[in-house]
């Protein structure tokens, strides 16, 4: 009869080891946030400079990097410690980010809006109308190609015709692909336009700030 062995419990991770393994991501975040303050305190006139918030922005993703190689099951408590305390660097950044930088933070967010409203609006035209063209427009061949063979002409002329018709559907669908893509583009301005004075006033009840009113111009 085999002895059972007793389990042997995983190793787990220290804190100086987890540090050694992330060290270049955490230096790498350490200098971006050196920099930010760099630029912040080089430029006095310019409370918030655009340079500054990327600087800061740009260490969100080294500390959620750094962030996904932890375990809680598989650390010390050392290192839970450490992590608990980390992720409270990341929210206060967020935080930081989102208080401290309301004016470049506002042009972020126009433009992902801008950006994410241009291509929902293009793959529902990519899938809804250019679908169905390209769908026309091949069922149309195809009858046409049957109607040349009912007529009995050569199979070389038939190919001949096929070729011709396909060239001039390529010419017809990057037309209406292009055209449709310059529609979108206005639309998206349009919509982006009309919107603009409520993103505005949603942000400035966010950010609790006067509304800046310009006077009409003459």
């Amino acid at each position: 009869m085999e002895e059972k062995r007793p389990e042997e419990k995983p190793q787990l991770l220290s804190l100086k080891d987890f540090i050694e393994i992330y060290q270049k991501l955490i230096a790498v975040a350490g200098v971006f946030v050196a920099l930010a303050l760099f630029w912040k305190n080089i430029r006095p006139e310019e409370s918030t400079p655009y340079i500054s918030y990327l600087c800061l922005l740009i260490t969100l993703p080294i500390l959620f990097e750094v962030n996904r190689g932890y375990n809680y099951e598989q650390s010390t408590w050392t290192l839970i410690a450490f992590m608990q305390i980390f992720d409270g660097i990341i929210f206060l950044t967020l935080y930081y980010v989102f208080v401290s930088y309301p004016n470049h933070l506002e042009k972020i967010l126009r433009g992902i809006v801008l950006f994410a409203l241009f291509i929902g609006l293009l793959n529902l035209m990519e899938k809804k109308l250019m679908g169905k063209l390209r769908k026309k427009d091949h069922e149309e061949r195809i009858q046409r190609a049957e109607e040349l063979r009912k007529k009995g002409l050569p199979l070389a002329d038939r190919e001949k015709e096929a070729e011709l018709e396909f060239r001039a559907s390529n010419i017809y669908l990057t037309f209406m692909e292009i055209l449709g893509v310059l529609l979108v583009f206005c639309l998206t301005m349009l919509i982006v336009g009309l919107a603009d004075p409520y993103f505005i006033a949603t942000l400035d009840e966010i950010f609790d700030r006067t509304p800046q009113i310009d006077p009409p111009k003459i």
